[in-house]
């Protein structure tokens, strides 16, 4: 992995060979059914998962940390691990996806601008949106780093924990 990269080997995200693949059956890629939302959320409910990829915390906040500096706003950390789960892996896509990040007014401007730089319909990120939403380090980031203060304190308690492990080795590795 270079510097350039918040993980190594991304997959690409996919709803092929699994039960969502049927849903989204239009040519532009959303569903003819009528009912699809109530589909994916039922398929979602029992434990059905899109091919992605599973990310670590650790990586979602260099990532947050990087478009902070990039684009001088907080992105919205939900926002971030998607992106990153659905294997934006490098810098430079990762600040592409996120160009007009201070243009979106919902989630839905971002499932847009993901879209848009996978190819697919954005309605296909929907499954990714419900199970990354649904884990419960994406709603302690999300709450970490929803508000600067809290995101501030967060990370300078990491940054102690850090230099703590690095003066006294013996207590890091315990």
């Amino acid at each position: 992995m270079n510097d350039s990269q918040f993980y190594p080997n991304p997959i690409q995200y996919s709803l092929l060979q699994t039960p969502f693949a049927t849903v989204f059956d239009a040519p532009d890629g959303s569903s003819s059914d009528p009912n699809w939302f109530e589909v994916i959320t039922e398929l979602v409910n029992d434990g059905v998962e899109p091919i992605f990829n599973h990310i670590s915390d650790e990586a979602c906040v260099k990532a947050w940390l990087f478009l902070v500096e990039q684009l001088k706003l907080m992105p919205n950390m939900l926002a971030v691990k998607i992106a990153l789960s659905a294997g934006i892996s490098s810098k430079e896509d990762l600040l592409k996806v996120f160009e007009n990040n201070k243009d979106w007014i919902d989630q839905a401007d971002f499932r847009g601008a993901l879209g848009d730089f996978l190819e697919i319909n954005n309605t296909q990120l929907l499954p990714l949106s419900f199970v990354i939403g649904r884990q419960e380090s994406t709603n302690k980031l999300f709450q970490i780093f929803s508000e600067y203060k809290t995101a501030m304190e967060y990370l300078e308690k990491e940054n102690q924990k850090l230099r703590e492990g690095l003066n006294n080795p013996r207590k890091s590795e315990s």
